[in-house]
């Protein structure tokens, strides 16, 4: 799932990337794994701003 990510994650545009939360929690979640790599990931609101 990573390497599918960072696919996506290579232009140098903004990106939203959705997946399913199963994804995301843990060690090796792509919060932890994307964090590592020192991509800034945040969880915004309904508005587009961080929580």
């Amino acid at each position: 799932m990573l390497e599918q990510v960072e696919i996506y994650l290579a232009h140098p545009e903004t990106t939203t990337v959705m997946v399913g939360t199963g994804h995301l929690g843990g060690p090796k979640g792509l919060v932890t794994l994307l964090t590592e790599k020192g991509y800034l990931v945040q969880q915004l609101n309904h508005g587009g701003e961080p929580i």
